[in-house]
């Protein structure tokens, strides 16, 4: 057989390979066992979170969350998407505390996190009101990293709130609230080229249950300080007053019977 012919049946070998592999998965959404369809679908997920901050020190909070998920074709490719569509904190807890007294007479702490963007100022005599702006919905996008999965999340912005102090004509009272009394402090994802190379973008991990109600899938932050210094396996948020760290988990679930939702 002449050198011609062999070398053009490994060109044709080596064609009909490629053409027979298949294109890499991207990880989708299942609900029950059963693969999500392109219409969102509600979600909840709730649990105890914990935002990091040089100047803050350490905030826990329980956290609810609502979302919808969804699996569609990008770039050729079927995918799982995820909108957050609502979010709220109770029950905070600061190591730097501002505390307050509700309309009860009990003290709790003051400070909470919020997606709802700072008042304005309005009228004659400057009166605070609230503008109803919003940081929500933010865009998740599963991905698949060392055959784990992670929601990379986009356009998340949380405000930390921290009251007036007493000094100054407002309710709270602590060193927190003497120092930035007053302050909604902005943490928000940092995105681009230069963020994703440094791993700076938001993706919790989604953990799968094994069973509708009794053992739900978990979403987990853990973006503590690195040794190194470098961003954490989930990501960070970023402020006026250096990187905000997330650590906790939470359980996540349909929201019409607690359907078990993996990613697969």
């Amino acid at each position: 057989m002449s050198r011609k012919l062999l070398t053009g049946l490994a060109a044709v070998l080596v064609v009909s390979v490629l053409v027979v592999m298949p294109a890499e998965a991207a990880p989708r959404w299942f609900t029950d066992g059963q693969v999500a369809g392109p219409e969102p679908e509600p979600g909840i997920s709730f649990g105890k979170i914990e935002l990091t901050n040089s100047e803050l020190k350490a905030i826990t909070c329980e956290n609810v969350v609502a979302s919808t998920a969804w699996n569609a074709v990008k770039e050729g490719t079927e995918r799982g998407f995820q909108n957050t569509v609502g979010y709220g904190t109770w029950g905070c807890k600061a190591e730097l505390p501002c505390k307050v007294h509700n309309e009860r007479g009990e003290e709790e702490e003051g400070i909470f996190a919020t997606a709802e963007g700072p008042p304005t100022f309005q009228g004659t005599e400057k009166a605070a009101r609230r503008s109803g702006n919003t940081s929500l919905p933010w865009i998740g996008e599963l991905i698949e990293k060392e055959k784990q999965h992670y929601v990379l999340t986009h356009h998340v912005k949380v405000w930390v709130v921290v009251p007036l102090d007493t000094k100054v004509g407002g309710p709270g009272e602590g060193p927190a609230c003497e120092l930035l009394g007053g302050e909604e402090i902005a943490f928000a994802d940092r995105e681009g080229a230069t963020e994703k190379a440094a791993g700076d973008e938001l993706a919790p991990k989604t953990v799968n249950g094994v069973m509708n109600g009794l053992y739900p899938s978990h979403i987990i932050f853990s973006g503590g300080k690195t040794e190194k210094g470098g961003a954490p396996e989930t990501g960070r948020l970023v402020s006026s007053f250096g990187y905000g760290y997330t650590t906790g988990e939470l359980v996540t679930a349909g929201a019409q019977d607690f359907e078990l939702i993996t990613a697969e």
